[in-house]
């Protein structure tokens, strides 16, 4: 059985865990604990070879400087690429095209991961990804600032689209996709427990992304939205759960989304 580095350490939910063709699966950690005035460095990935049963842990993005938790491992089975986020200081995008070699930054030989981004304007340390019928699509993680969607075809070159007001302060957190007939629908749900009034929403694209339509609008200070369908392939339902607290009880409901 994994044990992880603390109490409050986990993945995030569908894009902090993978399961690679072979079956070998990759976890990163993530929590965000401060102990002795600085963070618990929690950049751990994990790799199992025998279905979970026994686990590899790999620190290399420690020693590469990061200084928080992973935010996103994830296999992209149309571009044949596993793509891993970390956080908060550097914010990277790294790749693996080889998908060998997952406890290693890149060797001479290519395996390993390769470093996409060196500076934070060229946009990494995304903690949400999503397949789709043209190309890959990453969420930003900027609390506070303006967040993005970027898009790519081939993991080594990308087209960003800015997230208007009132919500592009509010981290793209997950993305799930639900098939409708032949069309394949793309969910973003975009949250932070902060920011004033109406700045989180749960939002649809019936177009790859091209476009856009506004589902659900919310105030995060109030009430919290989960996407509970996986990500992993798409089906015509899609469920939610909406949570929020009432005299400091929780109360939450989940929905579902047919055609």
């Amino acid at each position: 059985m994994l044990q992880l580095t603390t109490s409050e350490s986990y993945f995030l939910f569908n894009n902090g865990f993978t399961v690679m063709p072979d079956g070998t699966l990759l976890l990163g950690e993530y929590a965000s604990v401060w102990q002795n005035n600085r963070w618990v460095n929690l950049a751990y990935l994990y790799i199992s070879k025998t279905d979970g049963r026994s686990w590899e842990t790999s620190d290399f993005l420690q020693r590469q400087g990061v200084n928080k938790h992973i935010h996103l491992v994830k296999y992209s089975p149309l571009l044949n690429q596993v793509f891993m986020t970390d956080g908060d200081n550097k914010k990277q995008l790294w790749r693996n095209q080889t998908v060998t070699h997952y406890a290693q930054s890149a060797c001479p030989e290519g395996h390993g991961w390769h470093l996409t981004n060196r500076f934070h304007w060229q946009m990494g340390g995304y903690t949400s990804m999503l397949d789709h019928e043209q190309g890959v699509v990453f969420g930003t993680d900027y609390l506070g600032g303006t967040n993005f969607l970027v898009h790519t075809t081939d993991g080594r070159t990308f087209r960003k689209e800015v997230i208007p007001n009132p919500y592009r302060r509010s981290p793209v957190i997950n993305m799930v996709a639900r098939r409708v007939g032949t069309q394949t629908e793309l969910w973003a749900l975009l949250h932070n427990s902060v920011m004033p009034e109406k700045s989180c929403v749960l939002m649809y694209s019936q177009d790859n992304g091209k476009t856009w339509h506004r589902f659900i609008e919310y105030d995060g200070r109030q009430h919290e939205i989960q996407l509970v369908s996986s990500a992993s392939g798409a089906n015509g339902e899609l469920y939610f759960c909406i949570r929020q607290w009432v005299n400091g009880q929780e109360l939450s409901q989940t929905y579902r989304v047919t055609t």
